[in-house]
Protein backbone atom coordinates (compact mmCIF):
# COMPACT_ATOMS: atom_id res chain seq x y z
CA UNK A 1 0.00 0.00 0.00
CA UNK A 2 2.87 2.31 0.90
CA UNK A 3 4.51 1.57 -2.46
CA UNK A 4 1.30 2.40 -4.33
CA UNK A 5 0.90 5.67 -2.40
CA UNK A 6 4.51 6.66 -3.05
CA UNK A 7 4.08 5.98 -6.78
CA UNK A 8 0.99 8.21 -6.98
CA UNK A 9 2.79 10.95 -5.01
CA UNK A 10 5.69 10.95 -7.47
CA UNK A 11 3.29 11.36 -10.43
CA UNK A 12 1.46 14.27 -8.78
CA UNK A 13 4.74 15.97 -7.95
CA UNK A 14 5.90 15.66 -11.57
CA UNK A 15 2.67 17.23 -12.88
CA UNK A 16 2.96 20.10 -10.39
CA UNK A 17 6.53 20.73 -11.46
CA UNK A 18 5.47 20.97 -15.10
CA UNK A 19 2.71 23.47 -14.28
CA UNK A 20 5.06 25.67 -12.22
CA UNK A 21 7.71 25.52 -14.93
CA UNK A 22 5.24 26.58 -17.62
CA UNK A 23 4.02 29.49 -15.52
CA UNK A 24 7.57 30.72 -14.89
CA UNK A 25 8.47 30.35 -18.57
CA UNK A 26 5.38 32.29 -19.64
CA UNK A 27 6.13 35.08 -17.19
CA UNK A 28 9.71 35.36 -18.46
CA UNK A 29 8.49 35.49 -22.10
CA UNK A 30 6.04 38.28 -21.31
CA UNK A 31 8.77 40.17 -19.44
CA UNK A 32 11.28 40.03 -22.32
CA UNK A 33 8.96 40.17 -25.39
CA UNK A 34 8.87 43.60 -27.11
CA UNK A 35 5.79 45.83 -26.79
CA UNK A 36 3.69 46.17 -29.97
CA UNK A 37 4.54 49.19 -32.12
CA UNK A 38 2.02 51.88 -33.09
CA UNK A 39 1.76 50.41 -36.58
CA UNK A 40 1.03 46.97 -35.13
CA UNK A 41 -1.62 48.46 -32.88
CA UNK A 42 -3.19 50.33 -35.83
CA UNK A 43 -3.39 47.11 -37.83
CA UNK A 44 -5.32 45.26 -35.14
CA UNK A 45 -7.39 48.12 -33.76
CA UNK A 46 -11.08 47.81 -34.51
CA UNK A 47 -12.66 50.20 -36.98
CA UNK A 48 -15.05 52.75 -35.58
CA UNK A 49 -18.31 52.81 -37.51
CA UNK A 50 -20.81 55.65 -37.46
CA UNK A 51 -24.17 55.14 -39.14
CA UNK A 52 -26.64 57.98 -39.63
CA UNK A 53 -30.06 56.35 -39.46
CA UNK A 54 -31.76 59.64 -38.66
CA UNK A 55 -33.41 62.22 -40.87
CA UNK A 56 -30.93 65.06 -40.27
CA UNK A 57 -27.21 65.59 -40.79
CA UNK A 58 -24.99 64.00 -38.15
CA UNK A 59 -21.70 65.74 -37.28
CA UNK A 60 -18.71 63.54 -36.53
CA UNK A 61 -15.46 65.02 -35.16
CA UNK A 62 -12.34 62.87 -35.53
CA UNK A 63 -9.46 62.92 -33.04
CA UNK A 64 -7.27 64.96 -35.42
CA UNK A 65 -9.85 67.75 -35.45
CA UNK A 66 -11.32 66.90 -38.85
CA UNK A 67 -15.09 67.31 -39.08
CA UNK A 68 -17.48 65.19 -41.13
CA UNK A 69 -21.13 66.07 -41.76
CA UNK A 70 -22.73 62.71 -42.46
CA UNK A 71 -25.95 62.82 -44.45
CA UNK A 72 -28.93 60.58 -43.56
CA UNK A 73 -28.64 56.91 -44.61
CA UNK A 74 -24.85 57.19 -44.78
CA UNK A 75 -22.07 55.28 -43.08
CA UNK A 76 -18.54 56.28 -42.07
CA UNK A 77 -15.77 53.89 -41.00
CA UNK A 78 -12.39 54.99 -39.67
CA UNK A 79 -9.40 53.71 -37.76
CA UNK A 80 -8.90 56.56 -35.34
CA UNK A 81 -5.50 55.58 -33.95
CA UNK A 82 -3.89 58.80 -32.79
CA UNK A 83 -0.37 58.03 -34.02
CA UNK A 84 -1.21 56.34 -37.33
CA UNK A 85 0.96 57.47 -40.23
CA UNK A 86 -2.11 58.07 -42.44
CA UNK A 87 -5.68 59.08 -41.74
CA UNK A 88 -7.97 56.67 -43.58
CA UNK A 89 -11.78 56.61 -43.70
CA UNK A 90 -14.37 54.77 -45.76
CA UNK A 91 -17.65 56.37 -46.81
CA UNK A 92 -20.90 54.85 -47.98
CA UNK A 93 -23.45 57.52 -48.85
CA UNK A 94 -22.84 61.27 -48.75
CA UNK A 95 -20.75 63.47 -46.47
CA UNK A 96 -19.12 66.87 -46.33
CA UNK A 97 -15.54 66.89 -45.02
CA UNK A 98 -13.51 69.66 -43.40
CA UNK A 99 -10.09 68.09 -43.02
CA UNK A 100 -7.60 69.39 -40.46
CA UNK A 101 -4.32 70.28 -42.17
CA UNK A 102 -1.46 67.89 -41.42
CA UNK A 103 1.25 67.71 -44.11
CA UNK A 104 2.86 64.75 -42.36
CA UNK A 105 -0.30 62.64 -42.42
CA UNK A 106 -2.42 62.67 -45.59
CA UNK A 107 -6.17 62.11 -45.27
CA UNK A 108 -7.64 59.36 -47.49
CA UNK A 109 -11.29 58.67 -48.26
CA UNK A 110 -12.36 55.39 -49.85
CA UNK A 111 -15.74 55.73 -51.56
CA UNK A 112 -17.04 53.23 -54.09
CA UNK A 113 -14.09 52.49 -56.35
CA UNK A 114 -12.39 55.86 -55.83
CA UNK A 115 -9.63 57.14 -53.56
CA UNK A 116 -9.57 60.80 -52.52
CA UNK A 117 -6.38 62.21 -50.98
CA UNK A 118 -6.04 65.57 -49.23
CA UNK A 119 -3.86 67.33 -46.67
CA UNK A 120 -6.34 69.91 -45.43
CA UNK A 121 -9.38 71.17 -47.30
CA UNK A 122 -13.18 70.93 -47.55
CA UNK A 123 -15.14 68.87 -50.03
CA UNK A 124 -18.25 66.74 -50.52
CA UNK A 125 -18.37 63.10 -51.61
CA UNK A 126 -21.46 61.30 -52.86
CA UNK A 127 -21.07 57.51 -53.02
CA UNK A 128 -24.53 55.90 -52.98
CA UNK A 129 -23.26 52.37 -53.65
CA UNK A 130 -20.41 50.26 -55.03
CA UNK A 131 -22.08 49.84 -58.43
CA UNK A 132 -23.19 53.48 -58.75
CA UNK A 133 -21.35 56.66 -59.76
CA UNK A 134 -19.27 58.55 -57.21
CA UNK A 135 -18.83 62.34 -57.22
CA UNK A 136 -16.31 64.54 -55.38
CA UNK A 137 -16.93 68.31 -55.20
CA UNK A 138 -14.29 70.68 -53.82
CA UNK A 139 -15.17 73.70 -51.69
CA UNK A 140 -11.70 74.84 -50.62
CA UNK A 141 -8.14 73.66 -51.13
CA UNK A 142 -6.89 71.00 -53.53
CA UNK A 143 -7.98 67.38 -53.79
CA UNK A 144 -6.57 64.39 -55.64
CA UNK A 145 -9.05 61.77 -56.87
CA UNK A 146 -8.09 58.52 -58.56
CA UNK A 147 -9.40 55.03 -59.15
CA UNK A 148 -8.95 52.87 -56.10
CA UNK A 149 -5.73 50.85 -56.05
CA UNK A 150 -5.20 47.34 -54.70
CA UNK A 151 -3.37 48.95 -51.77
CA UNK A 152 -5.44 51.15 -49.48
CA UNK A 153 -3.40 54.38 -49.83
CA UNK A 154 -1.67 53.96 -53.21
CA UNK A 155 -2.72 56.71 -55.63
CA UNK A 156 -3.20 55.51 -59.20
CA UNK A 157 -1.34 58.36 -60.91
CA UNK A 158 -2.43 57.20 -64.36
CA UNK A 159 -6.05 58.06 -63.50
CA UNK A 160 -5.40 60.88 -61.01
CA UNK A 161 -7.47 64.07 -61.30
CA UNK A 162 -6.49 67.21 -59.37
CA UNK A 163 -9.45 69.36 -58.31
CA UNK A 164 -9.57 72.94 -57.04
CA UNK A 165 -12.54 74.96 -55.66
CA UNK A 166 -15.79 74.79 -57.65
CA UNK A 167 -14.63 71.72 -59.55
CA UNK A 168 -15.99 68.20 -59.33
CA UNK A 169 -15.19 64.78 -60.69
CA UNK A 170 -17.59 61.91 -61.35
CA UNK A 171 -16.52 58.30 -61.49
CA UNK A 172 -18.63 56.17 -63.86
CA UNK A 173 -18.38 52.48 -62.84
CA UNK A 174 -19.80 51.32 -66.19
CA UNK A 175 -17.21 53.19 -68.27
CA UNK A 176 -14.64 52.87 -65.48
CA UNK A 177 -13.51 56.46 -65.91
CA UNK A 178 -13.26 59.79 -64.09
CA UNK A 179 -14.67 62.97 -65.67
CA UNK A 180 -13.86 66.41 -64.21
CA UNK A 181 -15.91 69.58 -64.72
CA UNK A 182 -16.93 72.93 -63.28
CA UNK A 183 -19.74 72.53 -60.73
CA UNK A 184 -23.26 73.43 -61.85
CA UNK A 185 -23.52 76.30 -59.36
CA UNK A 186 -20.12 77.81 -58.49
CA UNK A 187 -19.99 79.71 -55.20
CA UNK A 188 -17.75 82.54 -54.09
CA UNK A 189 -14.50 81.48 -52.45
CA UNK A 190 -14.68 81.82 -48.63
CA UNK A 191 -12.36 84.83 -48.65
CA UNK A 192 -14.70 86.60 -51.09
CA UNK A 193 -18.11 85.91 -49.52
CA UNK A 194 -18.32 89.52 -48.27
CA UNK A 195 -17.58 90.84 -51.76
CA UNK A 196 -20.63 89.42 -53.50
CA UNK A 197 -21.77 92.83 -54.72
CA UNK A 198 -19.77 94.09 -57.68
CA UNK A 199 -20.13 97.35 -59.58
CA UNK A 200 -18.40 98.22 -62.85
CA UNK A 201 -18.44 101.65 -64.49
CA UNK A 202 -17.27 101.68 -68.10
CA UNK A 203 -14.88 98.82 -67.35
CA UNK A 204 -13.36 96.47 -69.91
CA UNK A 205 -14.96 93.06 -70.28
CA UNK A 206 -11.52 91.48 -69.92
CA UNK A 207 -11.13 93.12 -66.51
CA UNK A 208 -14.61 92.02 -65.41
CA UNK A 209 -13.95 88.40 -66.43
CA UNK A 210 -10.63 88.41 -64.58
CA UNK A 211 -12.33 89.67 -61.42
CA UNK A 212 -15.06 87.00 -61.70
CA UNK A 213 -12.38 84.35 -62.14
CA UNK A 214 -10.62 85.51 -58.98
CA UNK A 215 -13.84 85.71 -56.96
CA UNK A 216 -14.96 82.18 -57.79
CA UNK A 217 -11.63 80.46 -58.38
CA UNK A 218 -12.83 79.13 -61.75
CA UNK A 219 -10.61 79.64 -64.79
CA UNK A 220 -12.34 81.66 -67.53
CA UNK A 221 -10.65 81.39 -70.91
CA UNK A 222 -11.12 84.30 -73.36
CA UNK A 223 -9.30 86.50 -75.87
CA UNK A 224 -7.69 89.11 -73.65
CA UNK A 225 -6.73 91.45 -76.48
CA UNK A 226 -10.14 91.48 -78.18
CA UNK A 227 -12.22 91.86 -75.00
CA UNK A 228 -10.01 94.57 -73.52
CA UNK A 229 -11.55 96.89 -76.12
CA UNK A 230 -15.12 96.08 -75.00
CA UNK A 231 -16.33 98.27 -72.13
CA UNK A 232 -19.61 98.03 -70.20
CA UNK A 233 -21.31 99.42 -67.11
CA UNK A 234 -23.14 96.96 -64.86
CA UNK A 235 -23.85 96.07 -61.25
CA UNK A 236 -24.14 92.65 -59.57
CA UNK A 237 -25.76 91.93 -56.21
CA UNK A 238 -26.72 88.30 -55.50
CA UNK A 239 -26.61 86.77 -58.98
CA UNK A 240 -24.89 83.43 -59.58
CA UNK A 241 -21.66 83.29 -61.59
CA UNK A 242 -23.46 82.06 -64.70
CA UNK A 243 -26.12 84.76 -64.44
CA UNK A 244 -23.33 87.35 -64.26
CA UNK A 245 -21.71 85.84 -67.33
CA UNK A 246 -25.10 86.00 -69.08
CA UNK A 247 -25.25 89.74 -68.45
CA UNK A 248 -21.74 90.32 -69.78
CA UNK A 249 -22.24 88.08 -72.81
CA UNK A 250 -25.56 89.70 -73.73
CA UNK A 251 -24.05 93.18 -73.49
CA UNK A 252 -21.46 92.46 -76.21
CA UNK A 253 -23.15 89.70 -78.21
CA UNK A 254 -20.90 86.99 -76.81
CA UNK A 255 -21.45 83.52 -75.36
CA UNK A 256 -19.88 81.08 -72.93
CA UNK A 257 -19.91 77.40 -72.08
CA UNK A 258 -18.42 75.02 -69.56
CA UNK A 259 -15.51 73.06 -70.99
CA UNK A 260 -14.16 70.52 -68.52
CA UNK A 261 -12.77 72.35 -65.52
CA UNK A 262 -12.86 75.79 -67.16
CA UNK A 263 -15.31 78.21 -68.77
CA UNK A 264 -14.84 79.33 -72.39
CA UNK A 265 -16.08 82.88 -73.09
CA UNK A 266 -16.21 83.93 -76.74
CA UNK A 267 -17.15 87.13 -78.55
CA UNK A 268 -16.30 88.77 -81.87
CA UNK A 269 -15.03 91.89 -80.17
CA UNK A 270 -16.47 95.39 -80.10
Amino acid sequence: AFSSFFHRYRKLAAVAALIVGAAISGALWMQHSPAPTDSQVSQVAALTEVVNDGSSVREVVLSDGSMVKLQPHSKLKFNDVKHATSRIVTLEGEAYFEVAHDKQRPFFVHAGRTLTKVLGTSFTIEAPGASKSVSVTVRTGTVSVSKESTHSTDVDTSTQVILTPNQRVVYDPVLDQLTASVVELPVLLPENVNREAMEFDDESVASILNKLETAYGVHISFDETALSKCRITTKFTTESLFNRLNVVAKAIGGSYRRDGTQILFTANGC
